[in-house]
């Protein structure tokens, strides 16, 4: 740590948050998913305001996009629309589903931002044309076709969908894995499968905002069909997509004592002790596990879940060793792929 003059001290804990990498498979089909339930929770909320303005009463509704839960909202006939229930989400109503802690909306966003923060590339839509901020002698580092580019690649790196053990014994673990994992309510935020009506990716992002480039402020924007990085995707009877992210695209609350809860920092008005629930799909090949990477097991990530989790992590601790060690097998089936 270092010491300032009548100041606290300079530790990690005040000037920066600890985090390790998510991989970013299947992330064309994550930001896919966040737009259709974005749209689904803003039908909703103008429905509500509908029915408040007509009733000339509040108007309190349940809101929830693709069986996910995100509280409830409260219009009034004015078309002001109270968001203080709203759970998961910012009262915008717009589904963030990248960083962990569910701050951006989209890779475009992500990808101007990290530019930025991370690496020391000033990018045209976050300082202007022909700016230098960074006294480097260099403008336009980046430039927006240039942002367009890298989402492109982004989006077409392949869905890591979980692949089932040909063994027969493996199987049955697998099977008796998933059957826990599920039992004891690990599936009712790392949601095994959420539908997705179309695979076709456009850019940019509608939801967009602040300086981010949006699709209403291009003659066309660019449109990329994932079906060919979809991999064995399943459809249900009504012919949609059925994308195993395991996850819920949604904040939850991991508890404020414990080592999930160690930040002083606040990202993005998110409370520090809410994160995104991290899409499980492909985290098998990415060791060290949590958002800091102090979990080196799978099974000590477990343990440390609190707040929400409280429920499944004592259930998980109460299995027996087979159960256990059958659950682990079946989460380290999901490992991204080599081919």
């Amino acid at each position: 740590q270092y010491e300032q003059e009548d100041e606290d001290p300079l530790t990690l804990q005040n000037v920066g948050n600890e985090r390790n990498t998510v991989g970013m498979f299947g992330a064309g089909f994550v930001e896919l998913l966040a737009r259709e339930m974005t749209r689904d929770l803003l039908a909703q909320e103008q429905a509500v305001i509908e029915e408040a303005k007509q009733s000339g009463w509040p108007v309190r509704r349940d809101i929830s996009s693709k069986g996910v839960d995100f509280g409830a909202i409260t219009a009034h006939p004015n078309g002001f629309v109270y968001t203080s229930e709203v759970e998961g989400v910012d009262g915008d109503l717009i589904v963030k589903p990248f960083s962990q802690k569910g701050v951006f909306r989209s890779l475009r966003q992500f990808n101007n931002d990290a530019m930025v923060h991370h690496h020391g590339i000033e990018n045209y839509e976050r300082v202007g044309s022909y700016k230098d901020g960074d006294g480097d002698g260099v403008v336009n580092e980046m430039t927006p076709g240039d942002a367009t580019a890298l989402v492109a690649f982004l989006v077409t790196l392949p869905a890591p969908i979980p692949k089932l053990p040909e063994d027969p014994e493996l199987r049955a673990t697998f099977e008796l894995g998933r059957q826990k994992f599920e039992s004891i309510g690990c599936a009712l935020c790392h949601v095994p499968e959420l539908p997705l009506e179309s695979l076709t990716f456009t850019e940019p992002n509608e939801f967009n905002v602040g300086r981010d480039l949006r699709s209403d402020a291009v003659d066309a924007v660019l449109e990329i069909d994932l079906s060919e990085f979809a991999g064995d995707l399943r459809q249900d009877e009504n012919g949609h997509y059925m994308i195993p992210v395991f996850s819920d695209l949604r904040r939850h609350d991991m508890g404020e004592d414990g080592v999930l809860d160690n930040e002083h920092i606040v990202q993005g008005g998110v409370p520090t002790e809410q994160w995104m629930t991290r899409r499980l799909w492909g985290f098998a090949s990415e060791p060290p596990f949590l958002h800091h990477g102090r979990a080196t097991l799978i099974s000590d990530a477990i343990k440390a879940h609190g707040g929400s989790a409280n429920g499944a992590r004592n259930r998980f601790i109460n299995l027996t060793q087979e159960e256990q060690d059958a659950l682990i097998a079946f989460l380290k089936t999901m490992t991204i792929p080599t081919e």
